[in-house]
């Protein structure tokens, strides 16, 4: 289940390396294949951000290209970093670029992050997860996503068109360029689109790279852009009269939100229920906080021992300033012999008393010691790619109302709720949730629709509720009368 997970991290921009080192983490036959290894020997002549030219002891010019590989299953990509600088001697086998995911030759892409098994108001119910807003302020746990769209501009009006330019001001400046060669190259053009934004004659464009507002996602911001026009499009697309192909190379930084998922190495994994501030986290006397706080039932009803034992082994390494390598041999090692100097030595564990994992934590509202069980560690810990961005997806009607899309309704419709999400909801009020979404003003334009109709006075979510419960063997049935000025309608759900 772990290594299921670590197949859907997410490589984030500030990843750091574990304080426990294991065998997966070296360079081995898998790593082997991601680096870019030199086949001659030679003198490095330029270096740059997408390849590296090398002077043989043949007098030829040799090419690595620094291209990006793909992960097929999530369709991420991960580009090289250059470790050779020009002028440097080159021999066989040695390596030329690592991926963004690799740092010091070794495999990372979490953060060491400090974790409280406490209880903390009912929020920590079963695996969910309570975060430092630190994490969010310090962007520790973002990540990148690119995204490539296109518009084509046919001989019809498109409305999807009419709907970015009037909205995105930086597209229409590219638009309206795209519009000015045209007519030079003596093309036909639909002029509606220019109708909407009246520009003078004399007046200049000045392109920068700004905001472009996404009606699928969110802002993104626009880093490069490419169009083609009739010429060369006739050749890509045979069955359509295209005047012009637009793509736009978009990108946007997703910071951690609540409903966000993440992982350890042991297959430990939550989502976030509620992120809190700084002040309201616990302390203790010397003023450490953690970052995390999860529940410890989850832990040890499942038997998942393995994360302790991480966690107590990085907190060796985080105070002391050194890394473990697992396995770990405590008999012929020296952890042992200092751990029984500790033992004996009441001295050195009042000096050492900030680095035990079981600490006195206080309440921050009060000053009071924590009576519930505390136990803070130092786990690995990864971004999932269960975002909370990815899994809902909005329809407006018009400028003021906007409503989810019910699955089985579209082809791209919002992912269902699973085991993980339902529990973030019961730790901080699933019932109110429930209660919103079986109403009928979830869904506005049904009900404007069918609002004289007796079959539709339930909303859609609400009908999907009542097939999940009868998944589980629960039926509901129920019967209501409503009174109207001249008639009176029954309803039965069955």
């Amino acid at each position: 289940m772990g290594s299921k997970m670590h197949t859907q991290t997410l490589p984030l921009i500030y990843s750091n390396n574990q304080y426990v080192y294991t065998k997966y983490n070296k360079i081995n036959n898998l790593l082997l294949n991601k680096y870019i290894i030199s086949k001659h020997i030679g003198i490095v002549i330029e270096v740059t951000n997408y390849k590296i030219i090398i002077l043989d002891n043949k007098n030829r010019f040799i090419n690595y290209y620094l291209c990006p590989y793909t992960i097929n299953d999530y369709n991420s990509y991960i580009y090289y970093k250059p470790i050779v600088w020009k002028g440097g001697k080159i021999t066989i086998g040695k390596i030329l670029a690592t991926p963004s995911d690799i740092n010091n030759f070794e495999f990372t892409l979490g953060i060491n992050n400090i974790i409280n098994y406490s209880f903390y108001y009912g929020y920590e119910h079963e695996d969910s997860i309570i975060l430092n807003k630190k994490l969010v302020f310090n962007n520790t746990l973002t990540f990148l996503f690119f995204n490539i769209n296109e518009v084509n501009l046919y001989n019809i009006d498109n409305i999807y068109i009419d709907i970015l330019c009037i909205y995105n001001t930086f597209l229409y400046k590219i638009l309206y360029s795209a519009y000015t060669k045209l007519i030079k190259n003596k093309h036909i053009f639909s002029k509606k689109i220019f109708f909407k934004k009246k520009r003078g004659k004399k007046q200049k464009l000045f392109f920068k790279y700004t905001y472009i507002y996404n009606i699928k996602t969110s802002l993104d911001r626009l880093i490069k852009y490419e169009y083609l026009f009739n010429n060369s499009l006739n050749k890509l697309f045979l069955n359509k009269f295209i005047y012009l192909n637009l793509k736009l190379f978009l990108v946007n930084i997703n910071n951690i939100n609540i409903g966000d998922k993440l992982c350890g190495r042991h297959g430990n994994k939550g989502t976030i229920a509620k992120i809190i501030d700084f002040i309201d986290t616990p302390y203790t006397s010397k003023d450490f906080y953690p970052y995390i706080i999860t529940s410890p039932i989850g832990a040890l009803s499942r038997m998942n021992i393995g994360q302790f034992l991480e966690g107590f082994c990085g907190n060796l390494g985080y105070n002391n300033n050194i890394r473990f390598k697992a396995p770990i041999e405590l008999i012929n090692s020296n952890i042992y012999i200092k751990s029984l100097y500790n033992y004996f030595n009441n001295i050195y564990i009042d000096l050492y008393s900030k680095y035990l994992s079981k600490k006195i934590f206080r309440d921050f509202k009060t000053g009071y010691k924590l009576k519930n069980f505390t136990y803070c560690v130092l786990l690995y810990y990864f971004k999932l790619m269960h975002t909370s961005k990815t899994k809902f997806r909005y329809k407006s009607y018009n400028k003021h109302i906007i409503q989810q899309q019910i699955f089985k309704d579209v082809l791209n419709s919002d992912q269902k709720f699973g085991e993980m999400e339902i529990w973030s909801l019961e730790a901080y009020g699933a019932a109110y949730n429930i209660k919103e979404l079986s109403l009928i003003k979830s869904n506005y334009k049904f009900l404007q629709n069918s609002i004289n109709k007796s079959d539709h006075i339930y909303s859609k979510i609400f009908k999907c509720l009542l097939l999940e419960l009868k998944s589980i063997l629960i039926n509901i049935k129920f019967n209501k009368y409503y009174s109207t000025i001249n008639n009176f309608y029954k309803i039965n759900i069955n």
